[in-house]
């Protein structure tokens, strides 16, 4: 039969026809004269005729039949006594002696054609085993195995075999997944899936793997003479097959391995890269990876398609940690080094004739070089990008090529082809991957230094140049976001290291670059009629010009580089099937997903699934899924169209995310380590930002690092107005004590309109965004709270100290813009308060107490109260009992803080509430404060405690007062809300302390014997809250009535008030008791010792003041203002310095009219001296620029005064001098209360005591004719002129305008009166 003839069967009409037709058979005849005695050129045309028959699916499953039955190749036991014969027998006794083989290449053919289309797993059952074993070992042991050692008349015809017999094993790895059902099989001794057996065989040291890696050396041998052969193409295409095999060897191997560990096999195998790094026996050095690697050499021009197949073998063994030093010595001596360098760098150089192969190549070479990267030093990656392997990496030196010697390495072929990039000449996949890797290596901790250096220094700049660039298109392909997100990042890494190492100018110019205008948008384009939607996104658009004053036409790099992402969500619609069902498919498509090689989205894994498909079609049995069969494959196709479309959906959102995310950490790298920004351009951000997250259209996943990043501007917006405002009201004195209010909006030069629509855009996007984007919501929590304190206005600091409320102004827009959205915005704001994550809810909360404090109350009190939320917070704060508990008493997890901190939201929400009459109110009705008497936490006082402060949690005893303190904070809001007549509110409050006695006690017998300041803390609220809860005219009708409920609990304040006086003589505030409490608490050894000494004065004054007005409120009567005495007539005990001692507290008669005057004297002295130290400071707060270093080191602590240049220690200071100064304001109001209230207290009890001339009066006071005798006697020897003259020069400076207190003059002047007599 002439060739000729069998060419038209690759027509599949023309196959399918000859094949079917009843008459010819011509299957069974051909394969009925290959079995006969027929020539060898004629059995070779008749199986080339066959293989061509093999390429139809129908026929090849029929034809692997007839082969099976027609015995070519013995498979199966025969019972004739004669012996079988077939090709096996051509090939061994005729071929072999001839020197010529076509029959054997003629079956090769076949067996190729038949594994391409099909390869049935039953063959040859039940006479055998099944599967196709006996062919594979026919071409492994009969055909591949002794082809080195067979005779040929033409030398071509050896590398045709290895060619056709490579091919046919390349095929069926190619076919093959690996299953469990082969591992287990193989125990059992039944049929393996085709494929398996070969793979066993390259992951162990076979005769087979050994013969694959003697046919890549011997090709190796002939492509290095560099001279033509006649069988070079069958060489080549040997060598390619070789090289596919072990590519599709490494794809396999480690879930096979897996699977065999899992299994417990007793099967012996071994990863491939381990047996690529064994000797070789003809050459008795580990040389094969050598040879694989010259592939890669011969690229460029001669066969780029082994290159590739080369390079990812290459890619593979070089990310094996434990092989660098192995395959640093192979590759570093001569002349390897120079041949496999040289090669893969001529390799990125080169243009390929064949561009898809090289971009192949390409992209292989440069994903092994970003595999490598983060190897342990000195690694093979390291050496082909040019870094010292004998050096640490930091202290390598790179060059350009020629200089010093230095060799063209791979990072100049990186840097050669992104410049090349900025011209277009380059493939935008290569580049995507060029900028990935440099992105990897700046990455690196120790490379990033010297390559940073390599491209500010050798390069002009390189990262700004391509910066300028940027956006490479306005309409990118994925490819080209994937490149500019890499290329963000690495200007980010750049700005950080140069901010950290000082290098300040590189860090201005690259932000420089980014914020810079270079980019005009024509407003005739369709982004324009995007611009003009309704909502929101049209609101942003146009005010934005109007704000700023800028063009809208002119956009900033950072924001035409937004402009070129689509935050839209993609979906494909779910195709409608009728045969396949929907759920069944959705979880076959999710057991096809494999992970992406590059860490992007999981995808379908589209050839595994339509292997999935196939089978499940082969098993189908009977007429009617026969008759349904081409209905099914059409749907299989549209299945198979669905996954890739959806596969291509998701890498699109994953790129756009990974781009976004690039633009967040670029613009957030800038604003935390630079000041080269201007606040017009982060409000253009935060506008373009809400502009496109707004839209119907936006994705979730797209608007999550969007919306952190809305955080951080908004936080930089703040900082820096607060930093001007900060030096402004620092550079005078009188700038800074005056009661002028200054918005932090006119700070930063933004308007109201711009706030405003800022505000409506974060509500809008909180509205749009459901309660289940828990984070999203976080973040816009928090940069909404940043906008409303933007428009708050800075306390006021008038010159008394007492700090003023906060005023309305531009507070007012900020706050109405957001209540706009009424009941709606409202409802979201409470039920993320009251469920969902802790974070969200303790920010909800928050976020309400900001709205609360700059608005009136009434919609939102009005609203809570309405809707129940705030009994439900009330449930809430009860079920955190036994949680807090915990925190107390047990070991305490990091995890478990977060009840404490709910319970602070919570519990700071009720206060903001609570500071409003209205507010207060509301509490009231609900009976907070009887749910706070019912918490057994407040009873679970722990002993003190010493705290680490390095330590991160805190010791129980702080933890208790973390949770003590914002109900004595609460009360006190409260009590100040409903004002000082409301009775039912102090009822409540007492009750509160009554119900916690024990704690209470605790509190006020621990003042004695102060540790630390949180004592100190601690004390002064609770004294607080009993001054202003005991005061004068509390409970006529409960003191007074007679029943025994009544009783008890005026027996029960009348012993707190009792003990608050016995530690009134502990509290004098003189310098030595003050500088006491100070060494005890420790004071002195913090590193703000300045700040935290007037911290712990303020602290001790205010506990005074407090006992002063517990005291004065025991000298009322029921409504009777100073109808009773409460301390002995008696001025002997003036000398309490030694009063805190530790020892019992004494009973109230012990308590001296004494410590009343001794406190007068020393609140008189500590007010003077006060306000001369506060002169002095402020002066040099108005020259702290012109101050010498000397003065200077002594308002900043010591690791700031050894480490800091005198620009930041001046800084410094200035800080720790203005609150040092505001801290003195309020030293200076408490002395003025303390020496009012003693002042009121002296007449009072000196008048009572004077006026006692008979006994009836006397017994009322409890004190005899006697003493008040000896007391007038006394008074003139205590109260003198100096006591007078002192008491006046306090008043004259804690009065205004340079007069005196009118007030304390007074009482001088009655206390001296009846002194006088």
């Amino acid at each position: 039969m002439p060739c000729g003839l069998y060419s038209p069967f690759f027509l599949r009409l023309a196959r399918v026809s000859l094949a079917e037709n009843p008459v010819w058979t011509p299957l069974v005849t051909f394969l009925g004269l290959v079995t006969c005695s027929v020539p060898l050129l004629l059995k070779a045309d008749l199986l080339k005729a066959l293989s061509a028959f093999a390429k139809s699916r129908d026929i090849a499953s029929t034809l692997w039949y007839y082969v099976e039955m027609a015995q070519v190749i013995p498979t199966a036991p025969s019972t004739s006594k004669f012996p079988q014969r077939g090709i096996h027998t051509d090939l061994e006794e005729v071929e072999s002696r001839s020197e010529e083989y076509p029959v054997s290449r003629g079956f090769l053919e076949l067996l190729n054609a038949l594994v391409e289309v099909d390869v049935p797993l039953h063959l040859g059952a039940p006479n055998r085993t099944p599967g196709i074993d006996p062919y594979v070992k026919f071409v492994v042991e009969s055909v591949l195995m002794k082809s080195h050692s067979r005779a040929y008349k033409k030398s071509s015809d050896k590398w045709q075999i290895c060619e056709l017999a490579v091919k046919f094993l390349h095929k069926l790895l190619m076919r093959y997944e690996p299953a469990v059902g082969d591992i287990q099989h193989r125990e059992r001794d039944a049929p393996q899936q085709p494929g398996y057996s070969v793979l066993v065989a390259m992951l162990q040291d076979s005769p087979l793997l050994k013969m694959i890696l003697y046919l890549i050396e011997e090709s190796v041998r002939h492509f290095d003479e560099y001279v033509d052969f006649p069988e070079r193409k069958a060489c080549e295409r040997t060598a390619l097959s070789c090289l596919n095999i072990f590519n599709r060897c490494i794809q396999m191997q480690e879930i096979f391995l897996e699977m065999v560990r899992s299994e417990g096999s007793s099967l012996r195998v071994t990863s491939l890269g381990t047996l690529l790094l064994g000797v070789n026996q003809r050459t008795n050095r580990p040389d094969h990876m050598l040879k694989i690697a010259k592939f890669v050499s011969y690229g460029s021009e001669y066969m780029p398609d082994h290159a590739v197949e080369a390079a990812s073998i290459l890619a593979f063994v070089a990310s094996i940690p434990s092989a660098q030093q192995q395959l640093l010595a192979l590759f570093t001596e001569e002349p390897n080094d120079v041949i496999i360098r040289h090669g893969i760098v001529e390799i990125l150089d080169d243009a390929f004739e064949n561009e898809e192969q090289g971009r192949k190549v390409k992209l292989c070479l440069l994903k092994m070089l970003q595999q490598g990267v983060n190897l342990p030093h000195p690694s093979l990656v390291h050496f082909l990008l040019g870094f010292s392997i004998q050096k640490p990496l930091q202290k390598s030196q790179l060059q350009n090529p020629g200089v010093y010697g230095t060799p063209k390495n791979c990072l100049h072929s990186l840097l050669n082809i992104l410049d090349e990039n900025l011209k277009g000449l380059v493939d935008a996949a290569v580049v995507m991957e060029g900028y990935k890797l440099l992105h990897v290596i700046l990455s690196h901790g120790t490379m990033s230094y010297p390559v940073l250096r390599f491209l500010k220094g050798n390069l002009r700049n390189f990262l700004v140049r391509h910066g300028e660039a940027l956006p490479f298109s306005a309409s990118p392909t994925m490819e080209q976001q994937n490149s500019t997100a890499h290329l963000l990042l690495c200007i980010a890494i750049d700005i950080r290291v140069s901010s950290l190492r000082g290098s300040t100018s590189q860090a201005q110019k690259l932000a420089s670059v980014i914020f810079t205008s270079e980019r005009t948008v024509d407003i005739a384009d369709g982004e324009a009629g995007q611009r003009r939607d309704a909502g929101i996104s049209n609101l942003l658009s146009r005010t934005f010009a109007s704000i700023t004053g800028m063009p809208f036409v002119s956009r900033p790099r950072v924001l035409a580089l937004l402009d070129s992402v689509d935050v839209s969500q993609l979906a494909v619609p779910i195709p409608e099937l009728e045969l396949f069902d929907l759920g069944q498919l959705q979880s076959l498509l999710k057991e096809c997903e494999m992970p992406s090689e590059d860490g992007g989205p999981s995808v379908v894994n589209v050839r595994h699934l339509q292997r999935r498909v196939e089978r499940e079609l082969s098993a189908l049995e009977g007429t009617m899924a026969l008759a349904q069969r081409q209905a099914i494959m059409q749907e299989f196709k549209i299945i198979l169209k669905y996954s890739i479309e959806a596969n291509g959906v998701k890498q699109q959102m994953w790129t756009r995310r990974c781009f976004i995310d690039s633009w967040r950490q670029l613009i957030e790298t800038i604003l935390l380590s630079t000041t080269n920004y201007s606040n017009d351009i982060l409000v253009q951000i935060i506008q373009e930002v809400l502009r496109k997250c707004v839209q119907d259209s936006a994705s979730q996943e797209l608007n999550q690092p969007l919306c952190g990043l809305l955080v951080i501007a908004v936080t930089s917006l703040r900082v820096q107005a607060m930093k001007k405002q900060e030096s402004e009201l620092t550079d005078s004195l009188v700038a800074f004590l005056d009661e002028r209010r200054t918005d932090l909006l006119s700070e930063i030069g933004m308007s109201p309109s711009a706030l405003r629509v800022i505000l409506k855009g974060i509500v809008e996007w909180i509205l749009k965004t459901g309660p289940s984007a828990q984070r999203i919501r976080i973040n816009l929590y928090t940069a909404l709270i940043g906008c409303l304190r933007l428009s708050a206005v800075n306390p006021s600091r008038d010159s008394r100290g007492l700090g003023g409320g906060i005023t309305a102004g531009l507070q007012a827009i900020g706050v109405e813009t957001v209540l706009e959205y009424g009941d709606s915005f409202l409802s979201a704001l409470f039920r993320d308060s009251a469920s969902g994550h802790d974070v969200q809810r303790m920010l909800a909360l928050s976020l309400l107490d900001t709205i609360i404090s700059q608005a009136p109350i009434g919609p939102v009190a009005s609203y809570a109260a309405k809707h129940g939320y705030i009994r439900h917070l009330l449930d809430i704060l009860s079920g955190l009992d036994e949680s807090l508990i915990s925190l107390v008493c047990q070991e305490l997890s990091v995890m478990a803080m977060k009840y404490l901190q709910l319970y602070s939201s919570i519990m700071s929400f009720f206060t903001r509430m609570a500071m409003t009459s209205r507010g207060s109110q509301l509490l009231l009705d609900c009976n907070l404060l009887g749910r706070l008497s019912e918490m057994n936490a407040f009873s679970h006082r722990p002993q003190a405690g010493t705290m680490d402060e390095y330590a991160f949690l805190s010791s129980p005893f702080h933890r208790f007062q973390e949770i003590l303190f914002p109900a004595f904070s609460l009360c006190l809001a409260m009590l100040s809300g409903l004002g000082s007549e409301h009775r039912i509110i102090r009822e409540q409050v007492l009750g509160f302390l009554l119900a916690h006695s024990e704690t209470i006690s605790s509190i006020l017998r621990s003042g004695q014997t102060l540790n630390d300041l949180h004592h100190l803390e601690e004390l002064s609220l609770l004294t607080n809250v009993i001054s202003k809860a005991t005061n004068i005219g509390i409970f006529p009708e409960v003191i007074h009535k007679g029943a025994d409920g009544t009783n008890e609990i005026r027996d029960q304040i009348e012993r707190l008030q009792t003990i608050c006086l016995s530690l009134l003589p502990a509290y004098v505030p003189t310098d030595v008791a003050i500088d006491r409490v100070l060494r005890f608490s420790g004071v002195e050894d913090d590193p703000n010792s300045n700040i935290a000494r007037h911290k712990a004065t303020s602290m001790y004054l205010q506990v005074c003041l407090n006992l002063l007005n517990i005291v004065m409120n025991m000298t009322a009567d029921g409504t009777r203002i100073y109808s009773r005495t409460v301390f002995t007539a008696s001025f002997t005990m003036a000398d309490f310095g030694a009063a805190f001692t530790g020892t019992r507290p004494q009973t109230t008669r012990s308590v001296a009219l004494g410590v009343v005057v001794n406190i007068i004297s020393a609140a008189a002295k500590r007010l003077k001296t006060t306000e001369v130290a506060r002169d002095t400071l402020s002066r040099k707060l108005e020259v702290v620029e012109s101050l010498p270093v000397d003065e200077i080191n002594q308002f900043v602590s010591k690791m700031i005064s050894e480490g800091s240049s005198i620009s930041e220690k001046r800084e410094a200071a200035r800080q720790t001098l203005t609150k040092v100064v505001e801290s003195q304001v309020v030293e200076i109001t408490q002395c003025r209360f303390i020496l009012e209230v003693s002042l009121v207290l002296l007449w009072k009890h000196m008048e009572a005591f004077v006026s006692t001339n008979d006994t009836m009066n006397a017994s009322r006071l409890n004190i005899s004719f006697d003493a008040s005798f000896r007391f007038k006697e006394d008074i003139t020897h205590y109260l003198d002129e100096t006591f007078y003259k002192q008491v006046e020069e306090a008043s004259k400076v804690s009065g205004t305008a340079g007069k005196p207190d009118d007030f304390n003059l007074l009482f001088i002047r009655r206390i001296r009166k009846i002194a006088q007599g």
